[in-house]
């Protein structure tokens, strides 16, 4: 298709948008393991078909390519073509490039076979120009050491272009992150950091330098896990939750352009924390199944998307900060199965007018590919009063011998106050009682507990503080 013609069809598009909100958009009767797309910011400059290519992988080893424009009707099947195929893992879209001809980088995670060098990572180009090829290459180099066939469970990716220095593709195994130079070509551990992610989020999605991710401490028999890196990759910072609260994080998302606000899945409940991560509240619990997907709408970053495994086909939204929260239901004559993966593209191909509408394409377990259109009114974070709750924070943080506890609430209400050890382990507890809306401080008996990382919880919030001696 000619240039001027993808642009009259995006006109025409972007004139006519369908009605419909929730509807089902190809690969009926597929299995969706994993689904990415290009995702531009805001206000950044992007090119058409880039920014509009929407990649999902089924559970057949087969990924097809979709474009936004067409709400992701249209699927062709590029690869890998192998027999017998492919376990893929996840995926992730990194943009290269600094105009009209930019194209994007599709790196794809396997799950290590038994035939000895098999891969555990490949890569895809796509090119706005020219035709769908089938042409894969390994991107594992530094990954696999001799016979150790590690495998990627989460992967994540920045804007890349060769006049800026270059953005890492980021991937978590088993032992814990790892960064690939440039465009994910050769991989370097990053030292001092354990456990297992499952998903990540970076921010903003150009040029970000501000990366969240959710796992456990350990493969698999640790507690649960947020990790946060405010160097694209290169350091991590974590919050624990002991596994007598939580034995796992499912997903992460972050407010567009404010680092602060995240949310994580925190054994299938929604935990949001806006101070980066000092402090987390409980905003959202499934009635049935757990959360496993969630995302924001880069226009309104009060605005927040939970998907559950519930069978019913579980969909929730919320406009207010996960405050409050409202289902998204399908039509009575549609039943599409259980969430499994989530993500956010472009809708429009050519900026007619502020805001380009976007989309939330929805993968699920066994009738393929979802589209729910996100509202075209940009909103700010600034202008959005943080919600009257409880809070709760430890000074000083890090500590040595003595540290207060401040919580505030919004309402009268009982309070019990507890500090648990990474082990979970109980080591203080009160009873405050019932106590007035506003700010309430307690000393915390540190003199004689031995150094580490501590949680105190009260009233469905938690904090995380550090004890050093």
């Amino acid at each position: 298709m000619r240039l001027s013609a993808v642009f009259v069809a995006a006109v025409l598009l972007t004139f006519f948008p369908a009605q419909a909100q929730l509807r089902s958009v190809g690969l009926q009767n597929d299995e969706i393991v994993s689904i990415t797309a290009e995702q531009g910011d805001p206000g950044e400059q992007w090119f058409p078909y880039t920014a509009n290519a929407l990649f999902a992988a089924t559970k057949t080893g087969m990924v097809y390519q979709g474009l936004t424009w067409d709400d992701g009707k249209s699927w062709t099947p590029i690869g890998p073509f192998v027999d017998p195929p492919y376990d893929i893992v996840t995926m992730t879209v990194q943009h290269w490039g600094a105009g009209p001809r930019d194209g994007l980088h599709l790196m794809t995670s396997i799950r290590p076979g038994t035939v000895a060098g098999s891969p555990v990572l490949l890569r895809h180009e796509v090119s706005m120009f020219g035709d769908v090829d089938s042409v894969w290459t390994r991107a594992d180099s530094g990954l696999v050491r001799g016979d150790t066939m590690p495998m990627l469970s989460a992967l994540a990716a920045t804007y890349y272009t060769g006049h800026t220095i270059p953005q890492p593709v980021l991937a978590w195994t088993e032992d814990g992150p790892w960064c690939g130079w440039p465009a994910g070509n050769f991989w370097e551990e990053v030292s001092g950091v354990g456990g297992k992610v499952v998903s990540m989020d970076v921010t903003p999605k150009w040029f970000g330098t501000d990366v969240w991710a959710a796992g456990v401490t350990q493969d698999g028999v640790g507690d649960a896990a947020v990790y946060r890196s405010k160097d694209a990759g290169l350091s991590w910072e974590a919050f624990v939750f002991p596994r007598a609260l939580a034995s796992m994080a499912y997903a992460v998302a972050v407010a567009p352009g404010h680092p602060d606000t995240a949310y994580a899945s925190i054994d299938g409940s929604v935990r949001r924390t806006l101070d980066g991560g000092a402090s987390w509240e409980q905003v959202y619990s499934p009635p049935i199944g757990k959360v496993i997907a969630l995302a924001c709408d880069p226009s309104n970053p009060t605005h927040i998307y939970a998907g559950s495994d519930d069978s019913e086909f579980s969909l929730q939204r919320s406009t207010d900060l996960g405050e409050s929260w409202q289902r998204i239901m399908p039509a009575e004559d549609q039943h599409p199965a259980a969430i499994t993966c989530m993500t956010v593209a472009l809708l429009d191909t050519v900026p007619v007018g502020p805001p380009a509408r976007r989309g939330l394409f929805i993968g699920t377990a066994g009738t393929g590919v979802w589209l729910y259109e996100m509202d075209s009114k940009p909103s700010s974070l600034e202008s959005m009063p943080v919600p009257e709750g409880t809070r709760i924070r430890v000074y000083p943080n890090p500590t040595y011998a003595q540290a207060t506890v401040e919580v505030t609430v919004g309402a009268p209400r009982t309070l019990l106050l507890e500090m648990r050890d990474l082990l979970g382990r109980r080591v203080w507890s009160m009873d405050a009682g019932m106590v007035s809306a506003g700010s309430h401080q307690f000393s915390l008996p540190v003199a004689d507990l031995p150094a580490g990382a501590y949680l105190i919880l009260g009233a469905e919030v938690s904090v995380q503080f550090r004890l050093i001696r």
